[in-house]
């Protein structure tokens, strides 16, 4: 009789063992992530690398903007963002700004490549010139 009850403890002991082990793996254990993630390259016309341009994502539900800048290589990065619609701004001194407008997954790499068009000149100058 004192043996039976003393297996019947070691197999609750080597249960409760077990189960707390299996708990501590399924929380240890990452959770996959939705986020997604833009990014891309910025060009000028001719297909030069456009460093120090400004990004601007925008999420069309929060209104919520991330600003970046693009590196040496022109490329930028916009990481952690919840799936949905986003604008992207792409303006950089000297060119006209490019706007996008693009549907992000869950998980999703979305790469965006922005070729940048030369600023139309809407600067008039008049030169008056007088004769002594």
């Amino acid at each position: 009789m004192f043996g039976g009850n003393l297996n019947k403890q070691r197999r609750g002991t080597c249960l409760l063992l077990v189960t707390v082990f299996l708990l501590t793996c399924s929380l240890a254990s990452p959770a996959q992530s939705t986020f997604g993630t833009i990014t891309g390259t910025v060009t000028d016309p001719t297909g030069a690398l456009l460093p120090g341009a400004t990004v601007v994502v925008t999420s069309k539900t929060t209104q919520l903007p991330r600003t970046v800048t693009t590196n040496a290589e022109g490329i930028f990065l916009v990481a952690n963002l919840d799936p949905g619609i986003y604008s992207i701004e792409v303006k950089a001194s000297g060119f006209a700004s490019s706007v996008n407008t693009v549907e992000l997954l869950a998980r999703q790499i979305l790469r965006i490549d922005v070729r940048m068009e030369t600023a139309a000149t809407t600067e008039r100058i008049d030169v008056v010139a007088q004769s002594a």
